[in-house]
């Protein structure tokens, strides 16, 4: 468990795949990057895809509660984390609009980065973000991290092809001693 000022990140468990957790997946206005973006997750697909999460050795699945309403908002994944070379990936999705453009994905991302610095002692923190999603851009450039890769026309979501931008951020305390 992770505490911040106003949220806290819990691991996931099957009581967060609700209607209102398949709602966000089925949002073209909370979806639009994502990779399943368009698809029409059922209740039964949600808990098979959290399940293999939750049993992963390779990932941490979180799931984002907000202090004051004790509310799921969304989902942090740290993973898949590689063990031998240090590095973990992080994704994320605030499902819940009413806390977009509030700071608070990146408290979430800045907490994510500390975690898995000082507490999985990982050499690097990285991301693929879609460029077009200028808001989690800005998040990640807020959080100090930098622009490592640039994939064009990597991903088909829907019709649309995208390009991917590779985020990443190491861990100073590590960084020489590889």
């Amino acid at each position: 468990m992770l505490e911040g000022a106003n949220f806290t990140l819990v691991p996931f468990t099957h009581e967060f795949v609700t209607d209102r957790y398949l709602s966000w997946l089925h949002d073209y206005k909370i979806n639009k990057y994502l990779v399943k973006a368009g698809h029409q997750t059922s209740l039964s697909d949600a808990k098979e895809y959290c399940e293999f999460l939750i049993q992963s050795p390779h990932d941490i699945f979180l799931a984002i509660l907000i202090n004051e309403y004790n509310l799921h908002i969304g989902n942090v994944r740290l993973g898949p984390i590689d063990f031998d070379s240090k590095v973990c990936k992080f994704s994320m999705i605030i499902g819940d609009v009413s806390y977009h453009g509030k700071g608070l994905a990146t408290s979430i991302v800045k907490m994510c980065i500390d975690y898995v610095f000082d507490e999985l002692n990982m050499n690097k923190f990285y991301l693929d973000v879609v460029s077009e999603n200028k808001s989690a851009v800005r998040v990640y450039e807020k959080c100090n991290m930098i622009e490592e890769g640039f994939l064009k026309s990597h991903l088909k979501i829907g019709e649309i092809t995208c390009d991917l931008k590779i985020f990443s951020i190491f861990n100073k305390k590590t960084q020489n001693k590889i």
